[in-house]
């Protein structure tokens, strides 16, 4: 059913990976911690499953691409904190 409503997305599914670095300091002085994180995610437009797509992809009708992006944010929190706030940019 999902397939029928969203029959104009045919033939964008696919695989996606994703990965993160964090680098965490903590100031014991001011019972606080600052954490700057990098999100990496690697979007792979290729058609494993779906044969015609394959054969599209050969005669130029459709075509296999990599996404890749990037997204850097930051965070500030105290020992005691029970909300936390991250920003990105």
């Amino acid at each position: 059913m999902d397939a029928l409503l969203n029959i104009g997305a045919f033939g964008i599914y696919n695989k996606a990976d994703a990965g993160i670095t964090m680098h965490c300091i903590y100031d014991p002085d001011l019972e606080q911690y600052y954490m700057e994180f990098i999100y990496y995610i690697i979007d792979l437009y290729d058609f494993p499953l779906l044969d015609i797509l394959d054969k599209m992809n050969a005669l130029g009708l459709a075509r296999c691409y990599e996404l890749y992006g990037v997204a850097v944010g930051e965070t500030l929190w105290k020992k005691s904190d029970s909300n936390i706030e991250y920003h990105m940019y």
